[in-house]
């Protein structure tokens, strides 16, 4: 399977290569120390480290209308085939090859701006920030859930605690949780006052 990236714009067709030369020499400094030209001098090496070209060296071939990769999909690769797309002026990509492969380069292009062809590879990032969404509101309902059981005391903080968690993870709109929670507190309110009454 070849991993790669093409521009989905039709003024990308026949476009020509950049020469591997100018794009090390564009790359910000951190990168040019990981890339390399190959021995033909029509490729980029990109390296893991900054020391020794071994294990883990990933090819890039600017193919002109495509960018190919082959390797092992170390963590400066992906800086590098975002700098080539953004160098050849690209605004809309489809991607090919990995799913890891893939979903990472999409991940860089939404961070560009970059449009993505590929209704797969939109999909996915929607439903990455819906989970990142649900993970923030989770975090967040923990925290109200304690200071809103510090208020009743701390008997009730591992059950709220617990509530809005599980509220706030399993709504599909998490805001809808938060009166759901209040209403639990409120119960646990008029029980506690049940209970102590009966004391």
């Amino acid at each position: 399977m070849i991993n790669g990236i093409a521009s989905s714009s039709p003024e990308a067709l026949g476009q020509e290569p950049i020469p591997p030369s100018e794009i090390v020499a564009k790359l910000p400094t951190m990168q040019q120390q990981r890339v390399r030209l190959d021995e033909q001098g029509d490729a980029l090496i990109v390296s893991p480290g900054l020391a020794g070209y071994a294990e883990g060296d990933d090819r890039v071939r600017d193919e002109g209308g495509r960018i190919v990769m082959s390797g092992g999909f170390n963590s400066d690769t992906p800086f590098v085939l975002i700098a080539m797309v953004k160098m050849k002026g690209w605004k809309r990509l489809s991607v090919t090859g990995s799913d890891e492969f893939r979903h990472e380069i999409a991940r860089r292009a939404e961070v560009w701006g970059l449009e993505l062809a590929d209704d797969d590879l939109r999909e996915y990032l929607s439903a990455e920030r819906k989970r990142e969404r649900r993970r923030g509101w989770l975090e967040a309902g923990i925290v109200y859930s304690v200071v809103i059981a510090l208020g009743l005391g701390v008997p009730y903080l591992m059950i709220t605690g617990v509530a809005a968690g599980f509220l706030s993870f399993i709504a599909d709109n998490p805001l809808a949780s938060v009166p759901l929670l209040f209403a639990i507190v409120i119960v646990m309110r008029l029980m506690s006052g049940l209970i102590t009454g009966q004391r």
